[in-house]
Formats: C-alpha cells, sequence, structure tokens
C-alpha cells in the first residue's frame, strides 16, 4: 500500500520541476508529514492507568498521558538526563544541555502522531469523554508544531464521533461532549 506523503511528495516532486514558485508550498507540506492517521499506529502498552508508552523508528521512548483528574491529554519523551536518571521531556530543545546526548535520535516519524491520536481515539475517548455528558478532554500541545498534530488528532476524533465538538482555546484543544 502507497501511503499518502508518498503520494504528496511525488506529486510536489512533479510540480517543482514543471513550476519553481511551487517550492514554498512544497517546504509547507514537508513540514506537517505527520498525518494522525491512527490505522498506522505503533503498537503500544499502558504502563500504568492512563500512561501508554511506545517506541519511535528510531528507538525513542514516548509516553502518552491522560490525567482523569483536569482532564488533560499530553505528550512526551523519555529519557536520561546527565546523572542516568529516566525523566520526562516536553520539550527537547529548552532540556537538552541536561540530557545524555545518547538518549535520544532525532528524526522525522509520521508514526508518532499516528500512536498518540490513536490512543486518543481508542482509550481516552471512549472512557473519558464519549460515556458521560457533559465532558471535555483538554489537548495540551507545547509548541506550534504538536498544535498542529493535536488539532488534526482532534478533527481524526470529530470525523469517528460527529457529536464532539472542537473548540481551540489559546495553546490548548478541547474536546466537548455536549
Amino acid at each position: 500500500m502507497i501511503k499518502l506523503k508518498e503520494i504528496l511528495d511525488e506529486i510536489i516532486l512533479d510540480d517543482l520541476i514543471k513550476r519553481p514558485d511551487m517550492i514554498l508550498i512544497s517546504e509547507e507540506v514537508s513540514s506537517f508529514q505527520e498525518l494522525a492517521d491512527p490505522d498506522f499506529s505503533y503498537k503500544y502498552n499502558e504502563i500504568k492507568p492512563n500512561v501508554w508508552r511506545f517506541n519511535d523508528r528510531f528507538g525513542n521512548t514516548l509516553e502518552v498521558q491522560f490525567l482523569p483528574n483536569v482532564k488533560e491529554f499530553e505528550s512526551y519523551y523519555i529519557m536520561q538526563n546527565t546523572k542516568g536518571k529516566e525523566v520526562k521531556i516536553f520539550d527537547y530543545d529548552t532540556n537538552k544541555d541536561y540530557l545524555d546526548p545518547t538518549s535520544f535520535q532525532g528524526g522525522s516519524d509520521e508514526h508518532r502522531s499516528d500512536t498518540i491520536c490513536k490512543i486518543l481515539l481508542d482509550e481516552v475517548l471512549p472512557e473519558y469523554l464519549l460515556n458521560e455528558k457533559p465532558s471535555i478532554v483538554k489537548l495540551h500541545p507545547l509548541n506550534d508544531y504538536r498544535y498542529k498534530i493535536f488539532m488534526k488528532c482532534a478533527e481524526v476524533c470529530k470525523e469517528r464521533h460527529p457529536n464532539i465538538e472542537i473548540k481551540p482555546l489559546g495553546r490548548d484543544i478541547y474536546l466537548i461532549n455536549k
């Protein structure tokens, strides 16, 4: 099966050859390769209640956590600090000076957001949003890139469950079941 990204890359490449003014559009599409498709997710495990863990293709460990008391959904990397202790890293760039550089391998991996979206759809929503009214789940992205991913996840949730309302508020995205 051909991935949507591969098809888009081929179309963009053809257009770049024919029309050099398409470079800006190409850069925008390439910067958002993670399409939040839960059908292409990694295997994950619930390591404790409401905390799911998986590894990306580079071997980085990621966790997705849902905090039921505040109904907040978040994701982060699990890395080693310079003392060898496992820590949660929400933003690598602001923490890299105190991290063991061998505990993280960078690179693009579209299946990270696929997995985050699947966990939201299959684990969090049925338990904490769909079975009670009114109910709210807050998606808490920490940067613009994650905002795009979480918004795409919210849109996938709305496609699967049309009764859900998406409400962006500042940096957060709320999924509401009225």
